[in-house]
């Protein structure tokens, strides 16, 4: 064990890139085979939506304690999506009973 501790410092980086290469497809494919009906796939799901979901509690705590860090307006404690969409909307902003340039305002989320 002498000399693997300085792998352990990768985890930040390399634990993100698998993530889109390895988790988010494999999660993506079983979790659609489970909606077309193929048996036990759905555990294949569930497997990979919990390896994703050991983050949520970080962002929930951070929209708790500074709510400008995070973009999503309610994260949960525990959310089993893969992926969620944040969308700014522009919204028209009138000055004086003119419109003016749309300011994009970030009113509800999207998820997958």
């Amino acid at each position: 064990m002498m000399g693997m501790g300085w792998r352990a410092l990768l985890c930040p980086v390399v634990m993100p890139i698998g993530y889109f290469i390895c988790y988010l497809p494999i999660g993506l494919i079983a979790g659609a085979l489970s909606a077309k009906g193929v048996p036990w796939i759905g555990l294949v799901s569930a497997l990979f939506s919990i390896m994703v979901a050991v983050g949520d509690p970080l962002v929930f705590f951070f929209k708790k304690l500074k709510p400008e860090l995070v973009s999503v307006d309610k994260p949960g404690f525990f959310n089993f999506r893969l992926i969620i969409f944040v969308i700014n909307e522009p919204v028209p902003v009138e000055t004086e009973g003119r419109p003016t340039a749309p300011v994009s305002v970030n009113k509800n989320k999207k998820d997958w």
